[in-house]
């Protein structure tokens, strides 16, 4: 007979990259992040110039162009910081 544990969802907290307006990604203007092909998430409209970190976790990919980061935290939580 097997047994089967449904593993407990952790709770994590993801804060605001940048001081502004929170703003829902179905009124971001581009289509990848307002339909949510890159998965779920938010938006901010900025009103402060120092983007930070919104978990702890290792920068697994920056785009070259540095307007993207990719963050994965020691649990697998992957999370995109794009500017």
């Amino acid at each position: 007979m097997l047994n089967f544990f449904k593993k407990e969802k952790e709770e994590f907290k993801i804060l605001s990259p940048v001081d502004g307006e929170l703003i829902p990604l179905a009124k971001v203007p581009d289509e990848v992040f307002s339909q949510k092909i890159m998965g779920d998430g938010f938006a901010v409209t900025p009103n402060g110039t120092t983007v930070v970190a919104p978990l702890s976790g290792t920068a697994a990919s920056v785009f070259p162009t540095g307007h993207a980061v990719g963050i994965q935290t020691k649990d697998g939580i992957e999370c995109i910081v794009h500017i």
